[in-house]
C-alpha cells in the first residue's frame, strides 16, 4: 500500500502541473484523478468561503464526476444549511463517512438521488488550509454499482492525500501564477534569442521568423 499511495501522490501531482501547462482546470483533473485511483464513479470538491454576513460559509461547487452530470452546478453557491451533511463534515473536521445514507439524517435533502444512483456509502474529506488551518473545502464521494464500502487503506490513503489536495487548492492561483511566469520568461528569452538572430544574416532570417512567429503564438 506505501508504494501505492506514494504513485498516487505522484500522479496527482504529475496532474497539477499538467493543467496548469495546458490550461485545463485544477481542481477537475484533481477529482477526475482522484476518482480513478479510488475506483469509484462519483466525485465532487465543494469549496467554502464566508458568507456576506461572515458568521457562516458559503459552499460553491467547483469540480465533479461524473462531469455531464455536476457541468451545470459548477460555480453555484448555497448557503451551507442547506447542505447538512457538509456542514456536519466541516464541524467534524476530518474524515466522515455516512455507511446508512439512505436512513441518514444528514441526507434526506437529496434522498432522492441517492435511491436513483444507489448510493451505499459516502465519505467525506475536509481540505483544511496550511495557512490559517480553517477547513477551505470538502471532497465527497460516492460509493456506488458493486463497490461495498471504503477499505480502512483506502480512508487512510484520502487523510493523507487530502493534505496535499488542500495544499493545491488553497494556493492555486499562486501555482498558477508562478508556473506561468516561469514559462513566459523562458519564452521571452528565447523570442529575443530568434529575433537578433534575425537580424544576423540574411541566410538565417527566414528560420528566425518562423521561430518569432511560433513564440509569439505561444506568448498570447
Amino acid at each position: 500500500m506505501c508504494n501505492i499511495k506514494r504513485r498516487a501522490i505522484l500522479d496527482i501531482t504529475k496532474t497539477l502541473v499538467g493543467s496548469i501547462i495546458n490550461k485545463i482546470p485544477i481542481q477537475q483533473q484533481i477529482v477526475q484523478k482522484f476518482s480513478e485511483i479510488l475506483n469509484v464513479q462519483r466525485c465532487v470538491i465543494f469549496k467554502l468561503s464566508n458568507n456576506k454576513f461572515g458568521n457562516a460559509y458559503d459552499i460553491e461547487l467547483t469540480a465533479g464526476i461524473p462531469l455531464e452530470e455536476h457541468s451545470d452546478d459548477i460555480g453555484r453557491k448555497e448557503a451551507i444549511y442547506r447542505h447538512p451533511d457538509i456542514e456536519e463534515a466541516v464541524r467534524w473536521g476530518k474524515i466522515m463517512i455516512i455507511t446508512d445514507p439512505k436512513d441518514s439524517s444528514f441526507t434526506t435533502y437529496f434522498r432522492q438521488i441517492i435511491e436513483q444512483k444507489n448510493i451505499t456509502q459516502i465519505l467525506y474529506l475536509p481540505l483544511i488550509s496550511e495557512l490559517n488551518s480553517e477547513t477551505i473545502g470538502v471532497i465527497v464521494v460516492d460509493i456506488v454499482g458493486e463497490k461495498v464500502g471504503f477499505e480502512s487503506e483506502e480512508v487512510e490513503f484520502c487523510g493523507e492525500v487530502g493534505e496535499l489536495i488542500s495544499l493545491i487548492i488553497d494556493r492555486e492561483e499562486i501555482l498558477v501564477e508562478q508556473m506561468r511566469e516561469l514559462i513566459v520568461n523562458r519564452i521571452a528569452a528565447l523570442g529575443g534569442f530568434a529575433i537578433r538572430l534575425g537580424k544576423l544574416t540574411r541566410e538565417f532570417s527566414v528560420d528566425a521568423r518562423l521561430v518569432t512567429d511560433e513564440i509569439e503564438k505561444i506568448e498570447k
